[in-house]
């Protein structure tokens, strides 16, 4: 069963269930017949189809160079740089120990880095 088919078994169902469209034309009511046969040579804006198709178009390279990229340039590894400071901050706590010596060992506390 084609799309079409199914298109049309849907829209006989709809006809079942909300009754047949009326083919009665609002406009007759508003508009003289010279106007309305204006509005029936139906004027297309060709302009927007030919929009709608650049759109679409560039939609579709776009894509296709997004799949191309990822196929021809895999993911690799983040590399991650890290430059340690050639200046040494001062530790809020220093302890220097003097083996064998305990009197002699020191603790220097910096409160204002805690």
């Amino acid at each position: 069963m084609s799309a079409l088919d199914r298109y049309d078994e849907w829209a006989e169902s709809l006809d079942r269930l909300l009754g047949p469209a009326v083919d009665d034309d609002p406009l007759v009511d508003v508009y003289d017949p010279e106007t309305l046969a204006a509005i029936d040579e139906g004027r297309t804006r060709p302009h927007t189809s030919r929009w709608r198709g650049r759109a679409a178009a560039g939609a579709v390279v776009a894509g296709l160079v997004t799949g191309m990229r990822e196929v021809f340039e895999p993911e690799g590894e983040a590399v991650v740089e890290l430059q340690e400071s050639t200046r040494r901050r001062p530790e809020a706590v220093t302890v220097h120990l003097a083996w064998g010596n305990p009197a002699a060992s020191v603790a220097v506390v910096r409160r204002w880095l805690l």
